[in-house]
């Protein structure tokens, strides 16, 4: 994976993603599945500060690569105060639309990053932040703050009469 390509750790993340595609019951894929684990706990921290750094400029139609590294994130043994605000950086993004009116590909993971935020959120406070930016920078639409909100509303019901529609 270019993105990865001056890491020492390159092969690790790029075996990660493409194992995410694989659900085999084999031993051979159980033995690579857990090699994979043991190498990325070599370097925890430096593979999250180099996931995080890429994460804004991988290209919407790579989708499914955001998805994974955000899998990546949550395995991690990190402590969870990064995972929530690396969760909450990417509830913080522009929600765009298909052809057809609907959540893009990459606009999905918003949803997804949703789900793994409240893995480690504590109180609303935690929730709310983030919630409040990401319909900030979606002021201009609507409809994107209506998916926004319907998102917030199954994730963290309890924060609701706290938001703030620009």
């Amino acid at each position: 994976m270019e993105l990865f390509n001056k890491y020492s750790f390159a092969e690790d993340i790029s075996d990660f993603v493409i194992i995410g595609n694989l659900f085999d019951s084999s031993s051979e894929y159980g033995r690579i599945y857990l090699k994979n684990r043991e190498e990325l706990k070599k370097n925890p921290f430096l593979i999250f500060f180099a996931v995080k750094e890429k994460m804004n400029i991988i290209p919407a139609d790579d989708y499914y690569i955001r998805g994974r590294l955000m899998a990546l994130v949550d395995i991690l043994e990190i402590p969870d105060e990064r995972k929530l605000e690396f969760f909450g950086e990417q509830i913080i993004r522009k929600v765009e639309f298909d052809n057809e009116g609907f959540l893009s590909d990459d606009s999905k993971n918003i949803s997804s990053s949703m789900a793994f935020f409240r893995q480690y959120a504590k109180v609303d406070s935690d929730v709310l932040k983030y919630a409040n930016d990401a319909l900030i920078l979606n002021k201009d639409d609507k409809k994107a703050q209506d998916q926004l909100i319907s998102r917030f509303k199954i994730y963290f019901p309890s924060i609701l009469n706290d938001l703030r529609r620009p």
